[in-house]
């Protein structure tokens, strides 16, 4: 590949993922080590000594200049003209979860969601995720982060976030709730039915 761009050669072997803007423009292509966990089981593995020394495996490469804190992964609006879209977030309200592989399970099952692109929500995310809830005429958000530590830290921050903005904010899911039967789990590997009774349907 030649010329200035070496965004293809940097993503060689890489997940990939658009991130949209709101009028459906590219705003950066997102790539995900797809041998991320393996790595990562391996520096866990590691002496405190062999740990400092190295350098803990990336999950994720984002461009440079992408400010990801701004943008939400679904916030695309065109999503709004697939079928029960609209009916579905009028029913339930906006879902909110972390990552890109969240969003395209629960899109597969024809549940419309939205992804932080991390653990932690931003303030900025957080007021688009409002100013959307306005537009669309809804008050309600269902937060459905990541069933395990770092998820439960980054949704009680986003609850508070939003019900101290007077917004009808609803944890979908926790380590304990449910009789713990979803504890480790991510939205990714939900099924229809598993949806269906985590939002009351």
């Amino acid at each position: 590949m030649d010329g200035g761009d070496k965004r293809g050669i940097s993503l060689r072997g890489q997940i990939i993922y658009p991130v949209l803007s709101e009028d459906g423009k590219v705003l950066a292509w997102v790539g995900r080590d797809p041998n991320y966990e393996q790595k990562d089981c391996d520096f866990v593995r590691l002496s405190p000594a062999e740990r400092t020394a190295g350098s803990a495996p990336m999950k994720y490469r984002f461009p440079k200049g992408f400010h990801r804190g701004q943008e939400l992964f679904g916030q695309h609006s065109s999503r709004l003209k697939e079928p029960n879209y609209r009916e579905f977030i009028q029913q339930h309200g906006l879902i909110l979860v972390e990552g890109f592989n969240d969003v395209i399970n629960l899109d597969s099952l024809g549940i419309p969601a939205l992804a932080i692109m991390s653990s932690r929500m931003t303030d900025e995310q957080g007021e688009k995720v409002i100013r959307f809830t306005k537009q669309l005429g809804i008050n309600r958000v269902n937060l459905m982060f990541d069933c395990e530590d770092t998820g439960t830290e980054g949704a009680k921050d986003a609850l508070w976030f939003f019900a101290e903005r007077q917004l009808d904010v609803r944890l979908v899911w926790s380590q304990a709730m449910h009789n713990g039967e979803h504890c480790g789990k991510q939205p990714e590997s939900l099924s229809r039915i598993d949806c269906e009774a985590l939002l009351g349907s």
